[in-house]
């Protein structure tokens, strides 16, 4: 049996998941989500991608990372 998981269920594992560090590929993989279920426009995925990308912060840093894309999140929620 197939259950359809609900856009609100799937924030609530997202915010989950923002509780430890993320590496940029984590980050790409929530910020697709957050597009297919409509919550964000592409623009602003690539303007969050960006944000969190390895250029932008370096793998070292992934909880800089997590920190930053979770404020981008709580911004737009």
């Amino acid at each position: 049996r197939i259950y359809k998981i609900s856009a609100t269920d799937r924030m609530e594992e997202i915010h989950e998941l923002l509780n430890s560090p993320l590496t940029f590929k984590q980050c790409n993989i929530i910020i697709k989500n957050l597009y297919d279920y409509s919550v964000i426009s592409e623009n602003t995925a690539k303007i969050m991608l960006a944000a969190v990308s390895d250029k932008s912060i370096p793998p070292e840093k992934d909880l800089i990372r997590t920190k930053v894309l979770k404020n981008m999140i709580y911004a737009i929620n």
